[in-house]
């Protein structure tokens, strides 16, 4: 098991550097900003009333997986507390704003992976679209400097698992 760790410690480490640090460019970080938004509270509930109207069993889906995954991750990252990227690595390039939870599972990739996997169900010609923002999102989130790669894994396998539950 401590090699498993030691492996996925290195993976992150690999990872987060080529993304945070080699690909950084002045439009990726005006980009990524914004992109990571699609897993955030606002444009959720947005995102829920918008199709309030559409008087669909996709509200209580959208509503309940978004609720459910966020839920977890949050129980999880109190039960795990790994520290994120910007306060353990000194030399990382930061985005936003300094998170006060800890960094394991990804709540904004779960609920945007949450969201992928309820609205593919529903609206399936747009299931390419769905999967992209949601992954979008999550690379956005190591870009930042917030979260390590293996955050993002288990952050899209929470939305992913609790939306089975809700479709």
């Amino acid at each position: 098991m401590a090699k498993f760790m030691q492996n996925i410690v290195k993976m992150d480490m690999s990872v987060l550097s080529i993304m945070n640090k080699k690909i950084r460019n002045r439009y990726l970080d005006v980009i990524m900003p914004k992109i990571t938004l699609i897993g955030g509270f606002i444009f959720n509930i947005s995102l829920i009333i918008l199709l309030f109207f559409s008087k669909s069993r996709i509200i209580y889906s959208l509503f309940m997986s978004i609720t459910v995954s966020v839920t977890s991750s949050h129980l999880l990252k109190r039960l795990i507390s790994r520290n994120r990227p910007f306060e353990t690595i000194d030399k990382i390039d930061f985005l936003g704003k300094e998170w006060k939870d800890k960094s394991f599972p990804s709540a904004h990739t779960a609920a945007a992976f949450s969201n992928a996997f309820v609205l593919s169900f529903y609206y399936t010609n747009f299931t390419i679209l769905f999967y992209l923002l949601a992954s979008s999102v999550a690379i956005s989130r190591i870009y930042m400097g917030v979260h390590y790669p293996s955050d993002i894994i288990g952050g899209a396998l929470v939305g992913l698992t609790v939306a089975t539950f809700f479709i």
